[in-house]
């Protein structure tokens, strides 16, 4: 009897092991499309960093240099539901060659303003 209980605990506890392993051992994911965004998953959670771009250049009102807007942060998922997210939009300046004289005073200036 006494082997018989033994055995089970030790199916019992390779059974449990076996299944977190399933849970908890997450896998790399890229989001190459769009902008640099990468990630961990696993079944019982996932945990992302999101680096994508928000759509095209644009054109800053307040200097007139051009813009390229995204959207960077973390956001973590158990089983499916958000328990953590930190996410915010941020703006790269770029230079315009055809629309500004591309002197480095220029360029210089421009910076300076900022």
């Amino acid at each position: 009897m006494h082997k018989n209980n033994t055995k089970t605990r030790i199916i019992l506890f390779v059974g449990i092991a076996v299944l977190l392993a399933v849970l908890l051992i997450p896998y790399e994911y890229d989001f190459v499309f769009d902008g640099g965004s990468h990630g961990y998953k696993a079944i019982a959670y996932s945990v992302w960093y999101q680096h994508s771009l928000n759509g095209p250049d644009a054109r800053d009102e307040s200097n007139g240099m051009m813009y390229r807007s995204y959207t960077a942060g973390w956001t973590v998922e158990v089983f499916g539901i958000e328990v953590y997210s930190e996410r915010h939009e941020e703006k790269e300046y770029t230079i315009s060659i055809s629309e500004h004289d591309a002197t480095v005073e220029n360029i210089k200036q421009q910076l300076d303003k900022d």
